[in-house]
């Protein structure tokens, strides 16, 4: 092995770690705008929240109607903001339209050991459309005998 290849690789292995952390984490990118859910069809929501946090469960707020105490799982790592990823089971389930979803974390009370639940997130805004499409309405050309 030349001097020159010993060089190349000895910089590779240098530039590994900064390119394995040069992936951008879920919790550190701006939310998506304009989703489309598939109506009638259970979906799950993701959400963010400071590792310090020690989310216990969240409570969903879909157009007004709460589902509470669901239990949570964490996606990720705390990113280098510190905040990890979460997702619930699949719950979100609407007809066709546009709707809103919110939600807000509980903990533990460190005193009492109690669940308490914290302010409810901004709204989340999103489409639900029908996994077929219906017909388009038929060009009418006459009536005949």
């Amino acid at each position: 092995m030349t001097l020159t290849t010993r060089r190349l690789l000895f910089l590779l292995f240098l530039l590994l770690p900064a390119l394995a952390s040069a992936q951008t984490h879920p919790c550190d990118q701006a939310a998506p705008t304009g989703t489309v859910i598939q109506s009638g069809a259970p979906h799950k929501v993701a959400f963010c929240s400071p590792s310090t946090d020690n989310v216990q469960a969240v409570v969903i707020y879909v157009d007004g109607q709460a589902y509470d105490l669901i239990a949570i799982v964490p996606l990720t790592a705390p990113s280098g903001s510190g905040f990890i990823l979460y997702e619930t089971p699949p719950l979100v389930q609407v007809a066709r339209g546009d709707h809103e979803v919110r939600a807000a974390t509980y903990n533990r009370n460190q005193l009492t050991g109690q669940l308490q639940v914290g302010p409810q997130s901004a709204p989340f805004v999103f489409g639900a459309v029908d996994p077929t499409p219906l017909t388009a309405p038929p060009v009418l050309k006459g009536v005949s005998r």
